[in-house]
């Protein structure tokens, strides 16, 4: 396999498929999408829905190639749990952009950086979360000021590169506990809402997301195991003793 993640990977994928079977996780597949591997776009766009043939049509050759990857790779993911081929796979996307599966009570969820990508797939809600471990500036910059817990603000607070790199974890669980709830960034009171119950800088932690009305869920969220230069975070809904 083009990356460096052969020990972790669960079972030997044929040679030319993406989607690569992480150890199980809280309950959730879990998928490292290697985009590299993936056929050409003219192989995979007539396996693809007319709406996603449409959508590639109006991007440039590599980005094409790049979003029928993701696509493909999402619908193999979602397949080898379900057990359906992934054609058969029940997958589209709401007006945000998030994928969804059609039937079951399976939930979904996918993020990708660069090349490379996750995805996980359940039957309770799933979020994930992946980003460029040179992104740890940015994210440092972004969590400051959000009421996350006396621990993770501290985490986020070190000096140095073990600061940055809590502060992308952190960023991370938040993005993958919004995707897990069914929100995003994109609502503007949504971060501010989530707060580290038990956080742990090296381990399994449990946040909290209380909105405005409905009544709060706890999450749990673990690291996965990523190729050097990229780290990505699953949450699952936090089970009694978590």
């Amino acid at each position: 396999m083009s990356l460096a993640l052969s020990s972790t990977v669960r079972d030997s994928p044929p040679s030319d498929s993406c989607a690569l079977p992480l150890p199980r996780l809280s309950g959730a597949g879990v998928y490292l999408l290697d985009l590299g591997r993936a056929p050409r776009a003219t192989t995979l766009l007539p396996r693809l829905t007319d709406a996603e043939r449409a959508r590639a049509a109006r991007l440039a050759p590599a980005l094409a190639e790049r979003f029928a990857a993701r696509r493909w790779g999402l619908r193999l993911a979602a397949g080898a749990e379900m057990g359906l081929p992934p054609e058969a796979v029940p997958l589209w996307w709401d007006e945000r952009g998030r994928p969804r599966l059609g039937s079951g009570g399976w939930s979904v969820s996918a993020s990708s950086a660069g090349g490379i990508g996750v995805a996980a797939v359940a039957t309770r809600p799933v979020g994930v979360d992946i980003a460029a471990a040179g992104l740890a500036g940015v994210a440092r910059q972004a969590t400051a000021g959000l009421p996350l817990g006396q621990d993770a603000a501290a985490g986020t607070a070190e000096t140095g590169r073990a600061g940055s790199r809590q502060s992308l974890r952190v960023w991370m669980q938040l993005e993958a506990v919004l995707k897990a709830a069914g929100l995003d960034l994109a609502t503007p009171w949504a971060a501010r809402c989530v707060r580290a119950e038990r956080w742990r800088p090296d381990s399994a932690c449990v946040l909290r997301f209380d909105p405005p009305g409905p009544a709060g869920r706890r999450w749990r969220a673990v690291d996965l195991p990523m190729p050097p230069g990229f780290a990505a975070i699953l949450v699952t809904a936090a089970d009694i003793g978590q």
